[in-house]
Parts: structure tokens; sequence; C-alpha cells
């Protein structure tokens, strides 16, 4: 495996602004916070458990966690960054979720959009739809193409370039 490294560069005025939409635990959020103290760091996520733990475990000066449904989060342009990393797939409205996550960019902005690929579930979907089964519980994993996000994200004004990782 090699290493990632994430670089932010911008032209704009004040603070770089980050949102996590769908920031689960928070941890992700709080390692973005970390690595970029400069950074205004915010985090929503739908589940009160989710958000408690965040508060809980992980602190930045720069970083703010609050629950809401990641379809209405704040103000249209407030964002220089919006990213879900490992969201779509437990949402069933993916076009309007992609869409909230656009209209929060200002200008020039960028939405990162981190899914399982199709490949993925056909390894990993159906033992974990087998299991969900067995013990009756409900299997609420939407699927999501590479192909139908690049459409949804074109159909909100943006431009897309797919990366795909193998882990």
């Amino acid at each position: 495996g090699g290493a990632h490294r994430l670089r932010v560069g911008t032209q704009a005025q004040g603070p770089l602004r980050i949102l996590d939409q769908g920031c689960g635990n928070g941890s992700f959020a709080h390692c973005v916070a970390r690595r970029f103290p400069d950074c205004e760091v915010h985090g929503v996520e739908l589940t009160a458990a989710g958000v408690d733990y965040a508060r809980a475990h992980f602190t930045a000066p720069n970083l703010t966690i609050w629950q809401a449904d990641g379809y209405a989060v704040g103000r249209p342009g407030h964002y220089d960054l919006v990213y879900h990393l490992n969201v779509l797939e437990h949402v069933p409205d993916k076009e309007s979720y992609l869409g909230a996550g656009a209209e929060l960019l200002r200008d020039h902005g960028t939405l990162i959009a981190l899914f399982p690929t199709e490949r993925y579930w056909q390894f990993w979907g159906f033992p974990k739809y087998a299991l969900c089964r067995l013990l009756r519980r409900p299997f609420r994993i939407h699927g999501y193409s590479d192909r139908a996000a690049s459409a949804s994200l074109a159909r909100h004004g943006l431009a897309t370039q797919t990366k795909t990782f193998h882990v």
C-alpha cells in the first residue's frame, strides 16, 4: 500500500471552511481539524449517539459538531469543501443529498464523495445482506454506481473526477 496525502490550498478570504456531511462519530472531522488548524471544520451527523460520542472524544478549537439532517445543513455558499466519506450508501435519496452538499459550496468549491464501488458490494454486500436476514435486522445499504454519482453531480453543476482506490 501507499501513503495518501491531502494538501489544501485556497484563495478564499478568511479561513477555509470545511464540512463533514454525515460525520458519524466525528473521528475524521477531528483529524482534519487537527491537521489544518487554520481551517474551520464543521461536522454534521443525524444520530444523537454519533454526536454525543464525537463531542465526548474529539475536541479542537476549530472543530464544531452538531446534530442535523444532512439534507438541510446550513446556508448556501458557506463552505469551500464539503465531503461525505462512506455516507451515500446509507442514504436513500442520494440525488437530494448530493444536491444539498453542492448548494453549500462557495463558487469554485469542492465536494468529495467517497463511497464503496459496485465491485465492493458484489464481494461484501451479499454476506452482509445474508447475515442481516439471518439476524432479522434491516439491511440499510443502498448501492450507488460511479456513473450514477457523476450524473447526479453534473445535474448540480459540478464537474466530476473519479478516482478508484483498492484497499
